[in-house]
C-alpha cells in the first residue's frame, strides 16, 4: 500500500512561503531626497503631515510657537521696518528710535503668541527662526537686524 501526500502539506507550505513579496516601506517623496538640508527636510516634513508650510519661531525666554507661511510674511514685514529703522538711527542720533524699536519688537512677539500654536516644551524641535527677547535693546539686537533681518525675504 502507497501513502498518499494530502495537499497542503509541509512542501507546498514552504513554496508559498518563498513566493510571497516583502512589502517596501518608502519615506515621502519630499524627505527622501539626500541634496536637500537638514532644515529644508524638516519643513518637507512639517508640511506633509499638516498640510500647510510650518515654520518654527523661538523667542528668547518665552518658547518655540508654530507659525503659518501669512504670519511670517507679516513678521517679515515688520523686520524689514525694524531694519530700516535702525539704519535711520545710525544717521539721526537724535531720533527716539529704542522707544520705536521696542514697540515694534513687542508687535512681533504679540503677534507670534496670538497667531502661533507654542510648542510643548517636551518635545524638542529645532527653530527656523530666533526672536531676541522682548526687553532686548537696539545694541544688543544691532546684528540681527542687518541686511535682511531675521526673517529673509
Amino acid at each position: 500500500m502507497v501513502k498518499k501526500k494530502a495537499r497542503g502539506g509541509k512542501k507546498s507550505a514552504q513554496k508559498k512561503r518563498k513566493t510571497t513579496k516583502k512589502k517596501v516601506t518608502r519615506r515621502p517623496k519630499s524627505a527622501s531626497t539626500t541634496k536637500r538640508t537638514r532644515g529644508s527636510k524638516v519643513n518637507a516634513v512639517r508640511k506633509a503631515k499638516s498640510g500647510q508650510n510650518l515654520s518654527i519661531v523661538r523667542i528668547m525666554g518665552k518658547g518655540q510657537y508654530k507659525i503659518d507661511s501669512p504670519t511670517i510674511a507679516e513678521l517679515n514685514r515688520i523686520d524689514n521696518s525694524i531694519v530700516k529703522l535702525i539704519e535711520e538711527g545710525d544717521r539721526n542720533i537724535y531720533d527716539n528710535v529704542e522707544a520705536r524699536f521696542k514697540k515694534q519688537l513687542s508687535e512681533m512677539v504679540s503677534l507670534i503668541t496670538r497667531r502661533g500654536k507654542q510648542v510643548d516644551v517636551k518635545e524638542i524641535v529645532s527653530s527656523d527662526f530666533i526672536l531676541p527677547p522682548i526687553d532686548a535693546t537696539i545694541e544688543e539686537t544691532r546684528a540681527l537686524f542687518r541686511g535682511e533681518g531675521i526673517f529673509p525675504n
